[in-house]
C-alpha cells in the first residue's frame, strides 16, 4: 500500500492498485460522512456527482442491480478491461448508459436482438448484449448513486422529487449550420442526426 511505499526513503512509490484505490476512497467517504459535522468539515474533499432524479429512483428500486453495475464499472476502470451485460430491460440499459457515458466516462456497444445473431466467433442465441469498454480518460466517480441513496436515507442529503418536478426548466440550444429559410420538416431531419 502507499504507506509502505512512502516509508522507504529513496524509493519511487509503487502504483496504486485497485485494492489500494478502493481503500483510499472508502476512507475519504468515511471521513466525510461519519456525521453531519464531519460532512460539513470534509465536503471539499469529495467531488459530488449530479445524479438525475430518475437515476436515483431507479437505483432505489433496483438496489442490487445498481450496486452490481457500480462494482463492475469500477473494475473496468481500475483493471482496464471490459464487461458484458446480457438481456437488459430498457430501464436497466438507460441506467447503465447514463452511468457509462456521464459518470464513468467509459465506452459501450449494444448488439444482438431477440433474433439469433451468429458470427464466426460469437453466438448470442437471441440475446441482446451490451459490452462496456475501458477508454483513456475514464474514471470512477468520487461518490456513486448507491452512496447518494444511503446519504438520503441517513438524512445528510435530500431528494426533492416532487418539488423539482413542478418547476419549469428553461434552456437554449443553438444549432449552427442550418440554412436560412429552412422549414420545420427540414430542421427536424437535420436534428435527427444531432
Amino acid at each position: 500500500m502507499l504507506t509502505i511505499c512512502k516509508s522507504i526513503q529513496n524509493r519511487q512509490p509503487l502504483d496504486c492498485t485497485a485494492e489500494c484505490w478502493k481503500k483510499q476512497r472508502n476512507q475519504r467517504l468515511a471521513d466525510a460522512f461519519g456525521s453531519s459535522k464531519d460532512l460539513e468539515e470534509n465536503k471539499q474533499q469529495i467531488q459530488f456527482e449530479y445524479y438525475p432524479e430518475d437515476s436515483i429512483e431507479f437505483a432505489q428500486k433496483n438496489e442490487k442491480f445498481a450496486q452490481k453495475v457500480e462494482s463492475q464499472l469500477t473494475d473496468v476502470v481500475l483493471h482496464k478491461s471490459s464487461r458484458s451485460f446480457l438481456n437488459l430491460t430498457s430501464s436497466k440499459r438507460a441506467f447503465l448508459t447514463r452511468y457509462v457515458y456521464e459518470h464513468f466516462k467509459l465506452d459501450m456497444c449494444t448488439y444482438g436482438s431477440k433474433l439469433a445473431v451468429k458470427s464466426s466467433s460469437n453466438t448470442t442465441n437471441g440475446k441482446a448484449v451490451t459490452d462496456v469498454f475501458w477508454k483513456e480518460g475514464c474514471r470512477v466517480p468520487e461518490i456513486l448513486v448507491s452512496e447518494v441513496i444511503k446519504l438520503i436515507e441517513k438524512g445528510f442529503m435530500s431528494s426533492n422529487h416532487e418539488a423539482t418536478r413542478n418547476k419549469i426548466f428553461e434552456a437554449s440550444l443553438v444549432i449552427t449550420g442550418v440554412p436560412k429559410g429552412s422549414g420545420l420538416d427540414e430542421i427536424k431531419r437535420l436534428l435527427n442526426a444531432f
